[in-house]
C-alpha cells in the first residue's frame, strides 16, 4: 500500500479544546510518505517497505543555525 500525509500545527485554541495544551508550532508543513508490501499466510504475516519524513527538528525556542548540538564544559 501507499500512504501520504501532510502534518501541520493545530490552531492554538483547538489544541486547548482537545486537552493537549499549548501545541508545538510547525513552520509550514511536514510531508510523510510510506510504501509497503504485505503478505499474510495462515496465522503469520510480514511486511517490507520504506518511509520518508521531511522535518526540521529544532526544539521550540531554539534558533536555527545555533550550535544546539554542541556541549560546552567548564574548565
Amino acid at each position: 500500500y501507499v500512504e501520504a500525509d501532510i502534518y501541520k500545527s493545530l490552531p492554538h485554541q483547538l489544541s486547548y479544546t482537545l486537552g493537549v495544551g499549548p501545541a508545538a508550532r510547525i513552520d509550514g508543513v511536514i510531508p510523510y510518505v510510506r510504501l509497503a508490501f504485505q503478505r499474510t499466510w495462515a496465522n503469520s504475516s510480514w511486511e517490507i517497505g520504506a518511509l520518508a519524513l521531511s522535518d526540521n527538528p529544532y526544539p521550540q525556542g531554539m534558533i536555527k543555525g545555533s550550535p544546539d548540538d554542541l556541549f560546552k564544559t567548564a574548565r
